[in-house]
């Protein structure tokens, strides 16, 4: 149906729509083919972490141990299929390391894996594990973007630990029913992106482990796209089950 097409009727969406895509084929409908974007609202980059006093004080000591013990390694990640544990598949197939990655229930369930030794290094979202790293309950040794996080500048990327290429990250914004004018699409994009630079705003997202996800609806067009395919391979590389 074309009604609420007008941008008055919005459908948060995020990055678990191109992951369903694929795990989901037979969902009666999905963001990426049944809604248009508007705009992008924020991007909430991943963190690897890992036990503060374990044997691992950076990503290349994980790297070069996972490296020269193939099965060794225990990946922690929430539940199967979602962006967590998609991204730690990813990570094991682009740095060539033969690891398990075992899901958890809930966040907390997986920040207390780590910080137990009953895995030795977990992929969650910044606002997810930013609790247990600022308890100092995991220690924080890489993030997974392609540019360093601003709420962890001093934190390298995966890429610059030489795992590349790496860009991971989840996000939301909004998207509408199919018809939305351009015009519509436009003052909704200005809107929500002047919105997103107060300092106010930009506060509170990085209070909650966010940043501002600077861009337009053509972007997350792209995004969609990219990560479609991206998550299609690694979802099929790596064995997860599809909805039948």
């Amino acid at each position: 149906s074309e009604a609420g097409n007008d941008g008055y009727t919005l459908l948060n969406v995020g990055a678990s729509g191109p992951i369903k895509k694929t795990l989901l084929p037979n969902q009666p409908f999905d963001q990426v083919d049944d809604f248009e974007p508007v705009t992008p609202v924020a991007n909430f980059g991943l963190v690897v972490v890992v036990a503060p006093d374990g044997q691992f004080a950076s990503l290349d000591d994980l790297v070069s141990f996972g490296r020269a013990n193939p099965g060794a390694l225990n990946v922690g990640s929430v539940q199967v299929g979602s962006t967590q544990f998609l991204a730690a598949k990813l990570f094991l197939g682009v740095a060539g390391i033969d690891a398990v990655v075992v899901p958890f229930s809930s966040t907390p369930e997986l920040m207390g894996g780590v910080a137990r030794g009953e895995v030795d290094v977990a992929f969650e979202i910044i606002p997810g594990a930013k609790a247990a790293i600022d308890n100092a309950q995991v220690l924080p040794v890489a993030t997974t973007m392609n540019a360093r996080s601003a709420l962890f500048p001093d934190l390298p990327t995966v890429e610059e630990a030489g795992i590349a290429p790496y860009d991971v990250s989840s996000w939301n914004g909004y998207s509408a029913p199919i018809g939305v004018a351009d015009e519509v699409k436009e003052k909704l994009t200005t809107a929500v992106q002047t919105i997103l630079q107060m300092p106010a705003v930009k506060d509170k997202l990085a209070a909650v482990g966010a940043e501002p996800y600077v861009g337009t609806a053509a972007d997350m067009v792209t995004r969609q796209q990219q990560e479609t395919r991206m998550w299609e391979k690694v979802i099929i590389e790596a064995g997860v089950p599809i909805e039948g």
